[in-house]
């Protein structure tokens, strides 16, 4: 049975398969950068409406949830994986999920 995650993540997983381009990192709610240290920390900025980030490794599918500080623009730390692995950063559910895909590279 498939998850409420699975059309969002199905489309991002399909575009890295078929080597197109990853989505904007900015626009659409939320701002972020293209690439994040391993173990260190990025700076992800939301829509008013958004209270919640969550960061997911793209291979295995666990993940984090951090408030969204006063402002919009919260500090996220970066999971410590491995250089040229992608994680996921995403607010929102359903129709309104927005995803951004952020690449690691060496801390």
């Amino acid at each position: 049975m498939l998850s409420r995650k699975t059309p969002r993540l199905f489309g991002l997983a399909l575009a890295l398969a078929l080597g197109t381009a990853l989505p904007a990192q900015r626009g659409g709610g939320i701002r972020g950068p293209r690439t994040a240290p391993a173990g260190g920390t990025m700076t992800i900025e939301v829509a008013t409406n958004d209270t919640v980030i969550h960061v997911v490794d793209a291979a295995t599918g666990e993940g984090t949830s951090h408030p969204v500080a006063g402002g919009k623009v919260t500090r996220v730390p970066v999971p410590a994986l491995p250089a040229g692995s992608v994680i996921l950063v995403s607010v929102g559910r359903g129709l309104r999920a927005r995803v951004i895909a952020i690449e690691i590279v060496q801390g």
